[in-house]
This record gives C-alpha cells, structure tokens and sequence, in this order.
C-alpha cells in the first residue's frame, strides 16, 4: 500500500497538571508550517505566506461588532490586535457551593484577536472568493451584500500540488451578478482531476482548559461568544471541563483538541483591490466593504478526548488508532497505515473518558460524519485517509471550504475579529460526602409510680438503632445504643439520671440527596422490673422512634467541608398500669458531619 504522509506539529498550548499560567494558543497555519519539512506542503505554506500579506494601514478601525447578554463585545474591522495569549486571569478563583458540592472558579478576561485567515465549519454557508459584503455582516456569518460602484471583471487563480499540471490556472470573471463556482469547477478544477495530491496535511495537537480556549482554538470570523453547537459539537461533551476534576476522588482529567487539515487547492483573487472598478479610486470610498480574497479548500478532521492519562498515553493511544506513528517531536514525519513505534498497545477507548469527532468533506459514507464511538471512528478514518479520492483529485473527492481571507475594499486590509470580555472557568468541583452518628447519652426517669416505701424505677433492656429508611428504601443496622440486663437493672428517683456515653455509625459516605431523604428508625424493649410481673415502657407515638433528616435540611444544607452539627433526640417512654404512669426518656443526639 503507497503511504499517505502527514506533518504533525505537537502544540501542548496549556501546560499540563495543576493550575499552570495559560500560554499563548494564537498559532498561525503558518507557524505549524514553518518547522515542516514535507515539500507536498510547500505550495500551502507559499499560498499562506502570500495572503496573509499586510499592506501598510496606519491605525485602527472597528467597522462592526456586537455584544451578548453577558457585555462580551466581539468586533471586526483593521489592526485589532489581542494580548500575546488571548487570556489572564481576572483575580484570585473563588468557591461556590450548591447543596453538597464545592466548586473552584477561576475568573478569565478575553482579549483574544483572530487574524490572517478564519475557519470555517459550516457547509451551507455562502461564499466564494470574490465575493463582495457588508462588513459588519461577518459576525452574524451572513456575508450580505453591499451596493457598490459598477465593478469590472477580476480574475481568479488556482494553487494546487499538480506536477502534471504546474499552470498557471486562472479565470476571468466576466459575470458578476452571480457566484463563479460553475465557472471554477469547469475551468479551474477539472484540469487538474486525475492528479496526484497526496493526503498531506497539517496534524495539531492541543491542551484544551476551557470551552473558550476550545472555541479560540476554532478560529472562526464570528469570534468566540457563540455556541459550539454551531460548530456541529453537542453540549454534553464540553459540560465537564474542569481542569483538575474532582477533588474528592483525586481525578486529574485534561481535554485535547487533535485537528487534522488537509489543503488540497486554493482558490484566490489575482486582480489588484483597486482594479475591482470602472472608475478610478471608486473602492477609497468603501471602507465598510470586504471581500472575499481566497478560500481554501479540502478535508478536515477534529476530534475532542477527555483523558485522566498523561498525555504521552494519549498520544500513543491516539498513534494506534489511527495507524500513525507519532513521535512526538515537533515538526515530526508520520505515515498512515504502517506499522507504529512506541506504546501502540495502549486501547484509546481505556484512555479517553470521552470521545467526539468529526469529520468534514471527503465522499460517500465518510463524508460529513459525527461520530462518539471510538471503533467506528478508526475505520472511518482509515478508509477516509486512503480513499483513493485523498490521493487522486476527482470529482469524488469532495473538498470543502476550509479556511478563508477577508479584505477591506477601500485599502486592501486584512479583516480581524477580536473578541473581548470574561469569562468563569471552572477549575474543580467537590463533591462532599456526609457521615451521620447517633449518640446516646442515658436515660433520665421523670416519673415513678411505686408502692412506698420504694420510690424508684428499676430499669433495664434494650435500645438500638433498628434501621435507617433512605428514599422509601429501608436498611437494616441493629446497632446497639445500650443493653441493661434484668439482674442488673438501673434504679433512679424521680429526676434521677443515668448517664452514658455511646456513639455509632448509622450512615457514612453518602450523598446530600440520600441523606436529607433519610430516617433513622429506632427500637426499644424497656421494662420496669418487678417481682411478679415486667411492666413495659411503651413509646407515646410512632414518631418517637424516628428521627427525619429532612426535617433539619436547612441546618445541615449550611454546614461547610469539615464541620458537623448535632440534632437532639429524646424519645420518651410510658409504663401505664392500674396505679397510674410511670415516665422515662432516653436521650440521643445526632450527628451530621459534612466531610
């Protein structure tokens, strides 16, 4: 089988482990070009260097922007520039705390500017390299158009790897009420269809430490107040990003963006800004207008792992997935589809705790997919790198716009978005955890009724902790509180008081929901001794054998990590015969500690 090569880049943007400074995640194609060695590429890296080419604009100007409910504001317009990473933290991290769990925030600002070319992601959205619009109109991604002067026709160039065909290739744009991709496909494309473009491309890998920094890391000309749902990425999978995991459990669990890109042609404007019109120096007066310079065009792959293993597993999990050794030096060779060095054992379904991919572009099946299996992404992506139609350009092979540059008019500017404001990172959570003890302090005997001269209650039996009740679930405990034997019971006057001091575990480790959804249920055989007969205490009611947990939810919803707070409990007892009552309590105290 040829083999397909690939120029993989490792970009560890955020240091791995702890709560280490957030470094600069700003990095260009460009500079992921600058260190390859892959001369397929070198068409690309020439094609970047030249469009993202500066002309001289003196100052700044913010030609639209929008704001969200929040005050994040995003712009558009000409030397916008950002702070060097983007992102600093906004004081110290603060706690918050929501029934049981404890969370550590980490406040960020956002100065974060996205120049020189944007991503883009959606398939249905409308635009081509010519193409005039408002400028404002980008951060909707709406490209709408914007009466200009009567234009002139323009010309359009191709860059592609085509040694059959070195070109150059170009179009004349003659009709401009309408999209030239008709003319593109059949003037620009079909040349160039049986030649050998080898699937090679740009690998990245990057630390992930926010859903922010994720969208950052998309580069879209919408900035990065906006939903990843627009971006084909489903909630649930960025809802867990936290840096350190739990704390309660120790889990350290990282996030990784793995893009892979790869260019297959570039479609460009040939034609000078200022030759766009029928009148000389008519674009000096379009300073709200852009246009579209070039798109480029391909097939894209990202994929989002959350790992608690190191990134070296990951790396080597990711190697064996996709059949690709990954040596982890930057600028480093790999082919696709042969044999892997390194940890290759490791499974990447017991490395990543989650898994979400997609892929964009391509043909058939394998085209446009969304995919959360692990397997079934490895197959797909095997077939989709050695596709005939990555190495041989058809009418199959199904390349869509990747990343493009927008101009304005007036001076040829390169457009820039900058994305200002805050944000809240969540950092860790705690989850804490409850232990419930019951303390049992003695009885006191409130009342006697005896024949004189005796003028005191004999007590003995038994008192326990029956049972605890959680949900409408209940599990036995029989926990012992005290046990007097009849010929050894304990005699008190009226107000007498036997004191003890005897302490179990009734609950432990369990969570404030089951906990507040409690009831310990206790049982009592106590008894009066007599000579002829054993009189029995009797409680009042059935309450008095239970304690509610949610009965004291308030109190116990108030404690922080480490305290404890104790509930009393007296159950109160009744010995009734023909004489009359005779009274006792029992006294307990329940413990509720917040670990």
């Amino acid at each position: 089988m040829k083999k397909t090569q690939l120029f993989l880049p490792m970009l560890l943007a955020c240091a791995l482990g702890g709560h280490a400074q957030v470094k600069s995640i700003q990095k260009t194609r460009a500079d992921l070009l600058k260190v390859s060695s892959n001369p397929r590429l070198a068409w690309y890296a020439s094609t970047l260097k030249k469009l993202s080419a500066k002309p001289k604009v003196t100052g700044t100007a913010v030609l639209g922007s929008k704001s969200d409910a929040a005050g994040n504001r995003t712009e558009i317009g000409v030397g916008l520039t950002g702070t060097e990473s983007g992102f600093s933290a906004n004081g110290s991290p603060r706690q918050e705390q929501n029934g049981n769990t404890v969370c550590t925030i980490q406040p960020y600002r956002v100065n974060f500017a996205t120049s020189d070319n944007f991503n883009l992601f959606a398939a249905s959205t409308p635009i081509y390299p010519g193409q005039f619009y408002n400028i404002a109109s980008v951060l909707q991604g709406a490209f709408s158009s914007i009466p200009t002067p009567a234009r002139k026709p323009y010309q359009l160039g191709i860059n592609i790897f085509n040694a059959n065909n070195p070109g150059p290739g170009m179009l004349n744009v003659t009709d401009l009420t309408r999209s030239p991709l008709p003319e593109i496909q059949r003037v620009l494309l079909a040349p160039n269809y049986s030649a050998s473009i080898p699937a090679s491309g740009v690998f990245d890998m990057v630390e992930i430490k926010s859903t922010m920094m994720l969208k950052a890391k998309y580069e879209t000309s919408q900035g990065i107040f906006l939903p990843l749902q627009e971006f084909g990425i489903p909630a649930e999978v960025t809802a867990g990003f936290a840096a350190s995991g739990s704390v309660s459990t120790q889990t350290n669990r990282s996030h990784y963006l793995v893009s892979f890109i790869q260019p297959m042609y570039t479609i460009n404007v040939l034609t000078n800004h200022d030759q766009l019109f029928q009148s000389p120096n008519a674009h000096t007066s379009l300073s709200n207008a852009g246009y579209v310079e070039s798109v480029t065009y391909g097939r894209r792959v990202s994929i989002i792992i959350s790992s608690s293993s190191s990134v070296t597993r990951v790396k080597a999990a990711i190697s064996a997935a996709l059949s690709a050794e990954i040596n982890g030096l930057e600028g480093a060779d790999i082919d696709v589809g042969t044999s892997s060095n390194g940890e290759t054992s490791v499974s990447l379904k017991e490395v990543a705790s989650s898994f979400h991919a997609t892929i964009y572009g391509g043909e058939g099946d394998m085209a446009n997919r969304i995919f959360s299996d692990i397997v079934a992404f490895r197959d797909a992506f095997r077939n989709y790198i050695r596709s005939s139609s990555a190495g041989t350009f058809s009418a199959t092979t199904g390349a869509m716009p990747l990343h493009y540059t927008l101009r304005r008019i007036s001076d040829n500017a390169l457009l820039t978005v900058r994305s200002t404001g805050s944000f809240d990172e969540l950092v860790s959570c705690n989850t804490s955890k409850y232990k419930v003890e019951v303390l049992y302090d003695g009885f006191t005997v409130n009342k006697v009724l005896e024949f004189p001269p005796d003028d005191m209650e004999d007590i003995y039996g038994k008192f326990t902790l029956a049972s605890v009740s959680t949900n409408g679930r209940t599990t036995s405990k029989d926990l012992l509180l005290k046990n007097i034997p009849k010929d050894r019971a304990i005699s008190k006057k009226a107000g007498g008081r036997d004191s003890d001091d005897v302490q179990v575990v009734a609950m432990n480790n369990v969570s404030r929901n089951d906990l507040v959804n409690s009831i310990l249920n206790f049982s009592q055989a106590m008894y009066d001794w007599e000579l002829a007969t054993a009189p029995a205490y009797r409680e009042n009611s059935s309450a008095e054998l239970k304690f509610n947990l949610a009965d004291v939810q308030s109190d116990i919803d108030q404690l922080t990590p480490g305290s404890s707070k104790i509930f009393t409990k007296n159950i109160r007892l009744t010995e009734s015969s023909a004489l009359g009552e005779s009274k006792i309590t029992l006294h307990t105290r329940i413990k509720v500690t917040k670990n």
